[in-house]
C-alpha cells in the first residue's frame, strides 16, 4: 500500500470503531438501549453464515496444503461459525422464550476460540510442533468438531426444553440446568474478562504478525486479514465493556460482520490474481515476505554456495544444477511462480552446512565410516541453522531442512514420513538425488541419466514423491537429457543401494 498518507489514511478508517466506542464510553455520543432480539438474530445469521463460507474455502485449501498455518486458520472460522451459530439461536425469543446463559457465553468462546486459532496461523511454524500437527491434523480437526457438536447439542437441547417447560411441559432435568449454570458462571464476572483478556491478547499476536507482513509485502489477502484481526480484537473490547443492547453492544456485531467481509474480500480479490484458492493460501503462507530480494541478499546466496563447492571440486555446479531442476519441477506440477523462486533459492542454499565438513570426508573415495556417515548426515540442520537467521530466507527452511527426508521415514535428520514432508522438500529431494546420480563422485562414477530415472521409478511411492518423479520424467522427455543436466555426456555406472545419500 503505497504512500504514507494513504496507510494512515487505511489505519484511521480501519481503527475508527474504537474512536466510536471510545465516545460511547465517555458520553460524547448517546449510548441509548436498543432492544430488538430479532435484528439481532438476523446480524448474527449473516455473520455465522459468512464465517462458514470463509471455513469451507481455507478448508478445501488445508486438505492440500501440508502447513498447520493453513490449518490453524481454517479451524479459526470453523470454531467462530459453531460458537456463533449458537450465539444466535440463543437469542431471546428465537428459540427459548427468555434470557438464558448460553447467549452471552456462546459469543465469548466464540471470539476466544477463534483468537486462538488465528494466533496459531500467524506463527512461525517451528519444527515440533509442525511435525505433531501435521501428523494429528485429523485427529485435531475431529476434537474440534466433537466440541462444537457436543456444545451445540448440549446448547439447542437446554433452549428447546425451555421453550417446553414454558409452556407447561416438565422442567428440565437437573444435570442440564446445571451445565447451563456453569456456562452462564463462564460468560459473566471474572472468568468473562479473564475470556475476553486472553482473545485481546491473542488477537494482538496476529494483529503484529500481519501488520510486519503488510510492511514488507502488501497483497490483498494480507490487508483482508489484518482489517479482520483489528475489527475482532475492537469487537471483543466493545463486548467487554458495552451494556447489553445499547448501541455500543450493537457495535461489536457490526465490527464481526466488517471484519468478515474484509477477509472474504481479500480472498475473493486474491483469487482473481492467482487463480485458485490453494494458491491464494500458498501466496500467504509460503512465500517470502520481501516479494523482491535485494541485492545484497543474492549476493550472500551466491557467496555461501561457492564456499561449499570450493571445499569439494566433485560437486561443483551440483547446487545450481538442483536448484533450476527444482524450480522446472515445480513449475512442472503447476506451481505459481514465487514457489520457483523460493525452491531454486532454497536449491542454491540446501548443502551450505556441508562447509562443516572436513574435505577428508567429503572428498574420500572410499566408503565411509560411521562416524564420518553421521556427520555428513547432520549437514541439512547445519544449511537449516545457518539460513534460519536470516528472515527473507523463511519461506526456504522447510526445503533446506527436510531435503533428505524419504516418504517411508528412513530419511534424515526428523524422519518425516509421507504428507508430513512439505512439497518443497519433496521436490528438492527428487532434483538432488537425481544430479547427485548423474554426477561424478569421489566415490562412484556416474550413472546415465536414462540409468538415474530407472533408479528414481524404483523408489516413486515408497521413499521419493511420485508426482515429482513423474514431473522431473516429462522435463527430460521435453528438454532432453543434456539440457536438463547440463552435460553433453555421462559416463555410466550400475547403481547400488542408495548412490545419492552423499549428495
Amino acid at each position: 500500500m503505497p504512500g504514507s498518507g494513504r496507510r494512515r489514511g487505511w489505519w484511521l478508517g480501519a481503527t475508527l470503531p474504537l474512536l466510536v466506542l471510545g465516545a460511547f464510553s465517555a458520553g460524547l455520543l448517546p449510548d441509548r438501549a436498543l432492544v430488538a432480539p430479532r435484528g439481532h438474530f438476523v446480524i448474527v445469521s449473516v455473520v455465522s453464515a459468512l464465517s462458514f463460507v470463509l471455513a469451507m474455502l481455507v478448508l478445501a485449501a488445508a486438505q492440500q496444503i501440508a502447513d498447520l498455518r493453513v490449518l490453524a486458520l481454517a479451524l479459526a472460522f470453523v470454531a467462530l461459525t459453531g460458537f456463533f451459530s449458537i450465539h444466535g439461536l440463543a437469542t431471546p425469543g428465537i428459540i427459548a422464550p427468555g434470557t438464558n446463559g448460553w447467549v452471552g457465553t456462546s459469543a465469548r468462546l466464540a471470539l476466544f476460540a477463534g483468537a486462538w486459532f488465528i494466533a496459531a496461523s500467524a506463527l512461525e511454524s517451528r519444527i515440533g510442533a509442525h511435525r505433531a500437527l501435521l501428523r494429528y491434523r485429523g485427529a485435531t480437526v475431529l476434537a474440534t468438531l466433537s466440541t462444537l457438536t457436543v456444545y451445540g447439542t448440549l446448547a439447542l437441547s437446554d433452549l428447546v426444553l425451555q421453550r417446553a417447560t414454558a409452556t407447561g411441559e416438565p422442567a428440565r432435568p437437573g444435570w442440564l440446568q446445571a451445565i447451563e449454570r456453569a456456562v452462564a458462571a463462564l460468560g459473566s464476572g471474572t472468568p468473562a474478562f479473564a475470556l475476553g483478556g486472553a482473545s485481546l491478547a491473542l488477537l494482538s499476536l496476529a494483529l503484529v504478525h500481519y501488520w510486519r507482513v503488510e510492511r514488507r509485502w502488501s497483497s490483498p489477502l494480507v490487508r483482508g486479514l489484518l482489517v479482520a484481526c483489528l475489527f475482532l480484537a475492537q469487537a471483543q473490547l466493545a463486548l467487554l465493556v458495552a451494556p447489553v443492547w445499547y448501541l455500543s453492544w450493537w457495535e461489536y456485531h457490526v465490527l464481526l460482520l466488517l471484519g468478515y467481509l474484509a477477509a472474504l474480500a481479500g480472498l475473493a480479490r486474491e483469487y482473481a490474481l492467482s487463480g485458485s484458492w490453494r494458491g491464494v493460501l500458498e501466496g500467504l503462507l509460503l512465500r517470502d515476505a520481501l516479494e523482491h530480494l535485494e541485492r545484497g541478499y543474492t549476493e550472500v546466496v551466491a557467496a555461501l554456495a561457492a564456499a561449499v563447492e570450493a571445499k569439494d571440486i566433485y560437486t561443483k555446479g551440483h547446487s545450481v544444477r538442483v536448484a533450476h531442476l527444482a524450480a522446472l519441477i515445480a513449475r512442472e506440477l503447476g506451481l505459481p511462480p514465487e514457489r520457483e523462486r523460493i525452491l531454486y533459492q532454497a536449491g542454491i542454499l540446501h548443502d551450505i552446512g556441508k562447509i562443516a565438513i572436513p574435505d577428508a570426508v567429503l572428498q574420500k573415495p572410499g566408503r565411509l565410516t560411521a562416524e564420518e556417515f553421521a556427520l555428513v548426515r547432520e549437514h541439512p540442520v547445519r544449511s537449516w541453522e545457518i539460513a534460519r537467521h536470516v528472515r527473507s530466507f523463511a519461506p526456504m527452511l522447510p526445503a533446506i531442512r527436510w531435503h533428505h527426508e524419504r516418504l517411508d521415514g528412513s530419511g534424515y535428520p526428523d524422519g518425516l514420513r509421507g504428507e508430513e514432508i512439505p512439497l518443497d522438500a519433496r521436490i528438492l529431494v527428487v532434483a538432488d538425488v537425481f544430479d547427485a546420480l548423474t554426477s561424478v563422485r569421489p566415490y562412484r562414477a556416474a550413472l546415465s541419466v536414462t540409468e538415474a530415472l530407472e533408479f528414481l521409478r524404483q523408489e516413486a511411492g515408497s521413499r521419493l514423491d511420485p508426482q515429482c518423479v513423474a514431473a522431473l520424467e516429462r522435463i527430460v522427455e521435453r528438454f532432453g537429457p543434456a539440457m536438463v543436466h547440463g552435460l553433453a555426456s555421462a559416463e555410466p555406472a550400475p547403481a547400488a543401494g542408495m548412490p545419492a545419500e552423499r549428495c
